[in-house]
């Protein structure tokens, strides 16, 4: 994985940016996109164009009081207690105004710009025949422009969509209800329209006012104003909101710039702008968790597995060259993470490079990545790359593998409990007892001495290995405390020497029980 973009070409993503200023907001809104693309870009690109600030003029009131007439049906003076007209801020998109309602409540009103989807239509149009043109010239790049085009034409569309994020917020709402490290804002769907959606306003402060504070500070004490924020917490919190939406909700933020998240008191995320949201079916869900969390390991063979298992072949595709290429990216990141305790230069994490550079050398060999899945790796990244600027970047790897083996632990265990797993059991441990005495012996024997173990590749890292010895003990210890149950509800059971064998077989089963709970805290 090289590593783009040294001191010496330093001025390069700087240009770019400005340039992209110059050209107005529409052109800003595609640079916050190639942000999150560093399969397409150098990573140094990109971490500049995270740096965009999605500003543009104001509306005039009267037009944005025109709108709001003809989505809401009277006048907005009739509807809001207060309304104010200088927006509290305006972006190429929408631009929204703060407001109460008549019970106090207070809000904040998204305006479409008047004449939105004319004006991305025609953009779009002219994006696209450019990318029409670079591909007639023949320009070797990693990826087909007119595809580019294409996304970002359907990504813009998603933004100005209003009833799909009102749907989006609705449900990320209902998800996230109980959370104490994210919050997601109410939305009043009978103050809302196709082009106004009113939130709960709340009011807390944007991350791009704390990360331009502590970019002016440098080495210096960041801006007293922000002295109430844990900066660690809030980096933590992010990597966590982001990886629960993911992988618990299966439905999370898509668009995690910078100007689209708060910091509320506590530390809270606080999440606005929902216009792009993903969901994940289970297959991808189970896939992602593979390879995020073997990511996290660093396990390099797990991470392999499930890369193949993810990433769409097409007609050029080299396995073969991808694994070479695998093991070249790895070999160099191993080197690095050596060399700099676990942080790569630019204050970039394995886990991020892995998941960079793997993308790049799957473009490279003919392999495409799902579109769904590229969000998801957009999302994480981002997270990454804004927890990493805020001072967590030893903590990010630390944080990710808390949050894996949390959740599997939390799966295991319901699934030992899922009625239908729990039925195959019962069938699996009738077929064990049926199979005579001399098998149970030697399974409680090898489970008393610390001895079963599963065959594992020689490659994997001695922890996944001791992982993996856990998770086996722990599911023949579990069918074996089915099978005890079993033999406990015969309502005839045997005896030895006038006594009946239910009490060491109630004994027994407490121990499993016991080893079964061990085993699973040690997971």
């Amino acid at each position: 994985m090289s590593d783009i973009g040294t001191k010496a070409d330093s001025a390069g993503p700087t240009r770019f940016v400005a340039r992209l200023n110059r050209l107005g907001p529409i052109a800003t809104k595609v640079g916050q996109y190639l942000a999150l693309r560093p399969d397409l870009l150098p990573q140094d690109y990109c971490d500049a164009l995270l740096r965009l600030t999605d500003r543009a003029p104001p509306v005039e009131w009267l037009d944005v009081r025109k709108v709001l007439e003809e989505e809401l049906g009277e006048a907005p003076e009739r509807i809001f207690r207060r309304l104010e007209r200088r927006p509290v801020a305006a972006g190429s998109l929408a631009q929204v105004h703060r407001a109460a309602l008549d019970d106090g409540t207070e809000v904040a009103i998204k305006v479409q710009r008047p004449g939105l989807p004319e004006t991305l239509a025609k953009d779009t149009r002219r994006l696209t025949l450019v990318a029409r043109l670079i591909a007639r010239i023949g320009v070797d790049l990693p990826v087909s422009p007119v595809e580019v085009a294409d996304e970002i034409r359907d990504w813009l569309n998603q933004e100005i969509d209003f009833g799909r994020e009102l749907e989006n917020a609705q449900r990320m709402r209902r998800l996230a209800r109980g959370s104490e490290m994210q919050r997601i804002p109410r939305i009043f769907p009978q103050l809302s329209g196709r082009r106004v959606l009113t939130y709960e306003y709340l009011g807390g402060v944007p991350l791009t006012d704390i990360l331009a504070s502590l970019r002016a500070a440098q080495d210096s004490a960041p801006d007293p104003i922000f002295s109430w924020i844990d900066l660690q917490t809030v980096a933590e919190n992010l990597i966590l909101a982001t990886l629960t939406q993911v992988f618990r909700y299966q439905f999370f933020h898509a668009d995690l710039h910078p100007g689209n998240l708060q910091v509320l008191p506590g530390n809270i995320i606080g999440y606005v702008d929902f216009g792009l949201c993903d969901a994940l079916d289970e297959n991808v869900r189970a896939n992602q968790q593979r390879y995020i969390s073997a990511v996290y390991d660093l396990d390099e063979s797990r991470i392999f597995r499930a890369l193949t298992e993810i990433l769409l072949p097409g007609p050029t595709s080299d396995t073969e060259q991808l694994r070479r290429d695998f093991v070249s990216e790895t070999r160099s990141l191993e080197g690095r993470q050596q060399a700099t305790t676990g942080v790569t230069p630019g204050g970039r994490t394995p886990a991020s490079l892995y998941i960079v550079g793997l993308m790049r050398a799957a473009r490279r060999n003919g392999f495409r990545v799902p579109r769904r899945v590229l969000s998801l790796y957009r999302a994480l990244l981002t997270a990454e790359t804004l927890s990493a600027e805020l001072g967590l970047v030893s903590g990010l790897r630390r944080s990710g593998r808390r949050f894996f083996e949390r959740l599997q632990r939390e799966e295991l265990f319901s699934q030992l409990f899922d009625r239908e797993r729990f039925g195959k059991a019962f069938a699996n441990s009738l077929t064990l007892v049926q199979e005579g005495p001399g098998r149970l012996n030697q399974i409680m024997a090898d489970l008393s001495e610390g001895s079963l173990r599963l065959r594992v590749e020689t490659t994997e890292a001695p922890s996944a290995v001791r992982l993996r010895n856990r998770r086996a003990r722990l599911w023949a210890a579990a069918i074996i405390s089915v099978g005890v149950s079993i033999l406990l509800s015969s309502p005839a059971l045997p005896q030895v020497a006038n006594i009946s064998v239910g009490w060491p077989l109630g004994a027994l089963l407490a121990v499993l029980y016991i080893y079964c709970l061990v085993l699973w805290r040690r997971l």
